[in-house]
């Protein structure tokens, strides 16, 4: 039936595949449980179907569901609950449901600093990404932590071009004087410590150059 499904939806027959496929629902549930990896690809197609014709809070609901059984199948950092999550977050942005990107985007950025570390990239662009829905939240302590966050580990590791890019994503989430004061906090931080890096540099240069005219001044 599932196949069916796939078979009616790839024709435009879309009414008649959701039928098909919750049919299939049904069985794959009596059957297999609610958490079998098959159900995962039968909520998939589920998932394609909703949107396709344009019932997106069912389909929010499908991808939800697909998490949830990624991570009992395949386990909680296994790279296809990575993907699963991105997914739906990308589609919570699409319908601006902020509150719940986050939530998801919390799950992410755990599953970012299991794998790979807490400060990686991944880990401040997710940071970044928090920052950006609390703020559109208003929540500003909230977002004023994950900023912090996000902007030292760019520093970090020499990503300033990636902390002005977020900088510039908050301000535009950001509505009211107090979360645009909050970022404004943020970027005077990056800059002040972008300079105090490029300052660090210019010294270590001139030390260097120093010790090579001592050298060269020795030899001589």
């Amino acid at each position: 039936l599932d196949n069916i499904s796939v078979a009616e939806r790839r024709a435009g027959r879309l009414e008649s595949a959701i039928e098909r496929s919750e049919e299939a629902l049904q069985i794959f549930l009596e059957i297999l449980g609610k958490e079998h990896q098959t159900l995962a690809t039968c909520r998939a197609n589920r998932k394609h179907l909703f949107l396709a014709v344009g019932k997106v809070d069912e389909a929010i609901i499908e991808m939800q569901e697909i998490v949830n059984i990624k991570r009992k199948t395949k386990g909680e950092f296994d790279a296809s609950v990575r993907v699963a999550l991105a997914d739906l977050i990308n589609k919570l942005i699409e319908q601006e449901r902020f509150k719940e990107a986050e939530q998801y985007s919390r799950e992410l950025l755990e599953f970012f600093e299991h794998k790979l570390g807490p400060e990686s990239e991944d880990v401040a662009d997710t940071h970044s990404y928090i920052a950006e829905f609390s703020i559109r939240q208003g929540a500003v302590e909230t977002a004023l932590t994950h900023m912090h966050k996000a902007s030292d580990i760019y520093i970090k590791t020499s990503k300033s071009e990636s902390a002005m890019s977020s900088v510039e994503d908050w301000l535009e989430a950001a509505q009211t004087p107090e979360t645009k004061a909050a970022v404004y906090k943020v970027q005077a931080k990056i800059y002040l410590e972008a300079l105090q890096d490029e300052v660090k540099a210019a010294e270590s240069e001139g030390l260097a150059a120093k010790a090579m005219e001592g050298q060269a001044s020795s030899a001589e």
